[in-house]
């Protein structure tokens, strides 16, 4: 799994650098929100026997996946920021793996608050 992703992230950096600079950096923005995406559910996925070359599938049906690459690609921007938002990226990243996988229709049932005395 490592290998494969960071010849992924490898990849992914390259092609940014090359065209990230067109169109006001819009395209860097979007590599680094794509790259975000798959290294911030690849924890959920890991612990459910999920190595990245089989991850790529399911991060593309997962429901909330542009604005999610799109903030994190924004995040990348700013510095400090980035790197304290780290942890709120990862636990998004993992509830969002946690919604895609409840039953669709999934309804939980509310808790009747105690009667009053």
């Amino acid at each position: 799994d490592g290998v494969a992703r960071g010849s992924f992230a490898l990849a992914v950096t390259l092609l940014s650098l090359c065209c990230g600079w067109l169109f006001f950096g819009v395209p860097a923005v979007l590599f680094a929100g794509f790259l975000g995406l798959h290294d911030y559910t690849s924890a959920a996925y890991l612990r459910r026997g999920v190595t990245f070359p089989a991850q790529m599938s399911p991060v593309g049906k997962l429901e909330g996946r542009f604005s999610f690459a799109i903030a994190a690609g924004l995040l990348t921007l700013i510095p400090l920021v980035n790197v304290l938002m780290l942890p709120c990226l990862v636990a998004g990243g993992t509830l969002m793996v946690v919604d895609a996988e409840k039953p669709s229709g999934h309804v939980t049932t509310p808790v009747s608050p105690r009667p009053s005395v």
